[in-house]
């Protein structure tokens, strides 16, 4: 999808004859129809979208990591320490946790060291996730987190990974319940594929909806996940300004639109025509494609893990 305004407002000015036998459009021409049409062709690509198949898709790729000890339960910490302990060298860490504390990443190598120190600060008053890299001490055979501090507070959802990321933000969210955010020209959505892996599934991974934009996947699911929506229309305020819909759209369609909204009051006759003609073409929109048996999991909604 490429076709910029410009491209459909000359389509349009030769529909009604008003391209110069050069190819070029008089500066009174333009002036005349170029502003009507700038705020025309959103609202006629607006109901193209709405009327047509005309969607967006966004893909999910994802891949379950296991990590070397984990827990999705939540915990209460009181006055004494809490450790949680690996039978290896982890390489990244990942917890959530609701009130201030005090929290080390510590591993042994006969003896207990300080990785890092995560001071949870007072503003913290909600399940807010804490995760990083840290590199083992020379000869560590395992790690462990070790909650701590002096007041009461609750944690959940730890886990400690032994593989090496690229950043801190590489580390997956350890929850039961992985949230991804839709675009943001997200306005509903039309179906979900999902492709398994199955020589890494594990379990069948449901989804669910929360809000209107947020997506939530099974952490154990291991697949792709393709989005396709209805996207919302961009408004369009410059000469080149892509549009949204597909260009045989574009260039066929809209300019019949924009023709009828041109001519309705200097030439009712002919906008009619263009009406007829654009309300025709709008039509074969609506035709569905066939579809392949059994390869869409259209089922709206979620369940448990």
């Amino acid at each position: 999808m490429a076709t910029t305004f410009e491209e459909v407002f000359e389509i349009t000015l030769a529909f009604i004859d008003e391209m110069q036998p050069n190819g070029t459009i008089s500066g009174d021409t333009r002036e005349e129809y170029e502003q009507k049409s700038l705020r025309m062709v959103t609202s006629l690509q607006n109901e193209l979208m709405k009327d047509g198949d005309l969607y967006s898709t966004y893909e999910i790729s994802r891949t379950t990591i296991l990590p070397l000890v984990s827990n999705t339960n939540v915990f209460e910490h009181n006055t004494e320490d809490i450790t949680v302990e690996s039978s290896e060298i982890a390489r990244a860490y990942y917890f959530e946790i609701n009130s201030p504390a005090t929290v080390y990443i510590e591993d042994y190598n006969g003896v207990w060291n300080t990785l890092e120190t995560i001071i949870v600060p007072s503003t913290v008053t909600s399940y807010t996730a804490y995760k990083g890299l840290t590199t083992p001490s020379v000869g560590a055979s395992k790690t462990r987190i070790r909650f701590s501090g002096t007041t009461y507070y609750n944690y959940q959802n730890y886990a400690l990974y032994k593989q090496s990321f690229a950043s801190a933000d590489r580390i997956p969210d350890f929850r039961p319940w992985v949230k991804y955010e839709m675009p943001d020209d997200f306005k509903s959505v039309e179906r979900i594929i999902k492709e398994y892996f199955p020589a890494q599934y594990v379990r069948d991974a449901d989804y669910k909806w929360e809000g209107r934009k947020d997506l939530y996947l099974c952490y154990e699911f291991t697949g792709n996940v393709r989005v396709i929506y209805k996207p919302v229309p961009l408004t369009i305020t410059a000469n080149t300004d892509t549009l949204q819909i597909d260009d045989i759209t574009a260039t066929t369609v809209l300019p019949n639109g924009l023709a009828a909204v041109i001519l309705s009051s200097e030439n009712p006759d002919l906008a009619n025509y263009f009406q007829s003609r654009y309300d025709e073409l709008k039509g074969e929109l609506t035709q569905k494609p066939p579809v392949a048996e059994n390869t869409v999991d259209n089922v709206y909604g979620g369940g448990d893990c």
